[in-house]
């Protein structure tokens, strides 16, 4: 409490100095006010937008609070000012996991490697990102079924697809009989 006295003291002596905002919400998050930490951060962002740690801070306490979708706004607010950048596609591929969006954050990772900055960004680093989204316990799971008709390549195309989908989870099972009478008296 005494530090914040000081820091709002300073700031009626020199409003324009930034850092003392910027030490404000740092306290403020130590105190666990991370909702006020938040508006800090969102205010010093439309007053300078050119910082981009005012984004990503506002980001992360709005994520921190569960507001995984006011985070994602300012993701996007940072996206418009700076373009797309490895650690704010990061910060929303986090953000789309704990949301259980996992064909979002795909995309996004995707979109990343689209971008052309696979050469800023190291492989090994995308293949990481890209296996925590497949091998998660609530990640989609696709169970791949054929009957005796099917070939040897049309299964690998299906697996194929699978990988560049980013479906860590499948399995390879056999048609019930229902299943395979279900298919057989199909008409198109």
């Amino acid at each position: 409490a005494e530090a914040l006295f000081f820091i709002e003291k300073a700031k009626k002596l020199d409003p324009k100095n930034r850092w003392y905002s910027e030490t404000k919400a740092a306290i403020l998050e130590r105190q666990g006010s991370l909702q006020q930490a938040a508006e800090i951060y969102e205010q010093l962002l439309h007053a300078d937008p050119a910082k981009a740690v005012f984004y990503r801070e506002a980001a992360r306490l709005y994520a921190a609070q569960g507001r995984g979708d006011k985070a994602l706004e300012i993701i996007g607010l940072r996206e418009q000012q700076f373009g797309l950048r490895y650690d704010t596609t990061q910060q929303k591929v986090q953000i789309l996991k704990v949301q259980g969006r996992w064909d979002v954050a795909a995309d996004e990772i995707q979109k990343l490697r689209a971008e052309g900055l696979k050469n800023k960004v190291a492989d090994s680093t995308l293949k990481r990102m890209e296996v925590d989204i497949k091998g998660k316990k609530y990640a989609l799971m696709v169970l791949v079924k054929t009957d005796d008709k099917a070939k040897y390549k049309n299964v690998i195309d299906v697996l194929d697809e699978l990988n560049i989908t980013f479906i860590g989870k499948y399995a390879l099972v056999d048609l019930a009989q229902q299943e395979y009478d279900m298919i057989k008296n199909f008409q198109p």
